[in-house]
């Protein structure tokens, strides 16, 4: 009984990562949901990692490039998202010091679609925008840079 379980426990892994990748901590919270024992959840997990099927730096990798590439996401804002998927901050910190890509690139990518170049706006609407692009996990250095490079500024002298 406990090697058909384990055997179902392996394919229905296998199913779920058929469809997108999961870290390791999503495929076991996915198997408890199906009442699968903790102990054949050990076992199933563990044998697939060691074959290189589930590997939570690969994950962590892949979702880093696309965040930053696709979804415009900064840095602390993929980070925070890794540490929630159960990723290790070992592995986290080791992505983000091997990621050589430009992070300014698609923050002025994103604000220009956005916001356009070359604009001046009120100084509420830039606290906005500041504030909008600091939850997407810019810092506020590469928002400042990313501004100035696009040429788009606050209107000082508007009255509340």
């Amino acid at each position: 009984m406990k090697n058909l379980d384990l055997n179902s426990a392996r394919n229905y892994i296998l199913y779920c990562l058929s469809i997108k990748m999961y870290t390791k901590k999503e495929l076991s919270d996915k198997l408890k949901k199906k009442n699968y024992s903790d102990e054949i959840i050990s076992e199933a997990l563990n044998s697939l990692e060691e074959n290189g099927i589930i590997n939570d730096y690969d994950y962590a990798f892949a979702y880093l490039h696309d965040n930053l590439n696709i979804k415009a996401k900064g840095l602390f804002r993929i980070k925070q998202e890794l540490y929630l998927k159960g990723i290790s901050r070992e592995v986290v910190e080791t992505v983000i010091s091997e990621n050589t890509a430009d992070t300014l690139a698609p923050l002025m990518d994103y604000v220009r679609l956005r916001y356009g170049e070359d604009c001046t706006m009120p100084q509420k609407e830039f606290e906005k925008a500041k504030a909008h692009l600091i939850r997407r996990g810019f810092s506020a250095s590469e928002i400042r840079q990313c501004f100035e490079n696009l040429s788009i500024k606050a209107n000082w002298s508007e009255e509340f």
